[in-house]
């Protein structure tokens, strides 16, 4: 019995442990979507309106990923694209970083990647929505 329970003490639970990592209880983070293999969340502090031109908007924010499988934590920097009058909305990925379960960033990559339509029904839309009502207290779709 002692032997368990040191097995327990020194090496299933530090591992349970380690992996907890910074996004887990954070108020200044949202969790939007979860599986079994990962959780998606927004960094709720950080969005920024670069462009605030009624009806023509663009938020600079984040995409967290936390996958359990890779035990790896990573984020997408993402610039969106809103045209109020037709109702539409974009997205383009502009940079991609890796971070240490405590947070720390790790590595960053500067990208340029090719712009996408935000289709209705998926997480980029809730993503796109919830960045626009924190950026401008009103929502733009209407699932909102």
């Amino acid at each position: 019995m002692k032997k368990i329970l040191l097995f327990l003490l020194f090496f299933i639970i530090p591992w349970n442990i380690s992996w907890a990592s910074f996004l887990n209880n954070n108020p200044n983070y949202i969790k939007i979507d979860a599986s079994m293999k990962d959780n998606i969340y927004i960094e709720k502090n950080t969005p920024e309106s670069i462009r605030y031109e009624p009806p023509y908007y663009v938020i600079k924010g984040k995409i967290f990923s936390e996958n359990f499988e890779l035990q790896a934590i990573g984020s997408i920097t993402v610039l969106f694209y809103y045209n109020d009058e037709k109702k539409e909305a974009y997205y383009k990925p502009i940079g991609f970083s890796t971070y240490s379960s405590d947070g720390k960033l790790l590595q960053y990559t500067d990208k340029d990647e090719v712009m996408n339509k935000i289709e209705p029904g998926t997480i980029v839309e809730s993503i796109a929505d919830l960045y626009f009502l924190i950026c401008y207290q009103k929502c733009f779709f209407p699932i909102c």
